[in-house]
């Protein structure tokens, strides 16, 4: 007898439970549609923007050389940038590599697409031992052949644009570059460095820059300026000309993303 109510008072307790978690529901219910009423929306953890950087060279195989060398400038600015990048919870970053190693860049490209990049920057300088005048920005896109060179090309111009209203100054024309690298009959290539008007004047079918080679997300390469030109050095390679760049390509970044969400927005709302 003792059993049996034992087990009758066990069930009628379940049945409770049931009917408080379903009055507790209902309620939960009723006050999200209330909550989504008023406009309000719940909050979705959404997966951060990942950027690669890639500091185009390191400690290890220098770059080039000149009042200031290309190794400095390129980890100082790529720093810098992480940094910024960090600090916005929007962004994840990945580096190619740590500035004291060599990667191959190759490997560069597949580490970009194994960490599913949104976004690839490989920052560089440039020398001219037979005169310091020559000076100048240079951003190179992706190839035209490339499925992501229309994103590659936008982003391309929106880092001209940064330099520009920043007082730099292109190497040449609108400061865009292509490259192709040839083949020769003897099996060696040849390196074509194309302005844009060039670029829709030839028609190269050879291999370019290899980290500009993916086919998985937008990718630029930056020359920031001469690190034999004492007028670049000052500007853009300095302490707080890398602190400068690195803002600059910051303020790109988030121009450029900040673009696509109101771009995908509008499309939604069709």
């Amino acid at each position: 007898m003792k059993r049996n109510f034992k087990i009758l008072v066990i069930g009628c307790l379940i049945c409770l439970l049931g009917v408080v978690l379903g009055i507790k529901t209902q309620i939960l219910d009723e006050d999200m549609a209330i909550f989504h009423m008023f406009g309000f929306e719940e909050e979705v953890e959404i997966d951060p923007i990942i950027i690669v950087l890639d500091s185009g060279h390191s400690r290890v195989d220098g770059g080039a050389v000149g009042i200031v060398n290309e190794e400095w400038i390129t980890e100082e600015t790529t720093e810098n940038l992480r940094e910024l990048l960090e600090a916005d919870e929007r962004f994840a970053v990945v580096l190619t590599h740590t500035y004291d190693t060599y990667v191959s860049i190759t490997e560069r490209r597949e580490r970009a697409e194994a960490a599913n990049a949104d976004l690839f920057i490989s920052i560089h300088c440039n020398a001219n031992e037979q005169s310091a005048d020559i000076s100048g920005f240079e951003v190179y896109p992706q190839l035209p052949e490339n499925p992501m060179w229309s994103e590659s090309y936008y982003f391309a111009n929106m880092i001209v644009d940064g330099f520009l209203e920043a007082g730099h100054t292109p190497r040449k024309e609108s400061g865009i570059f292509y490259v192709h690298y040839e083949e020769n009959s003897d099996g060696t290539s040849t390196k074509y460095t194309l302005t844009e008007a060039e670029e829709d004047l030839y028609d190269f079918t050879g291999e370019t820059l290899g980290v500009l080679k993916s086919e998985q997300f937008p990718s630029i390469l930056i020359e920031q300026g001469y690190v034999t030109c004492p007028n670049d050095v000052e500007n853009w390679m300095s302490t707080e000309g890398c602190q400068k760049a690195a803002e600059l390509y910051y303020n790109a970044i988030c121009q450029y993303f900040e673009e696509k969400a109101a771009e995908l927005e509008e499309i939604e709302a069709v």
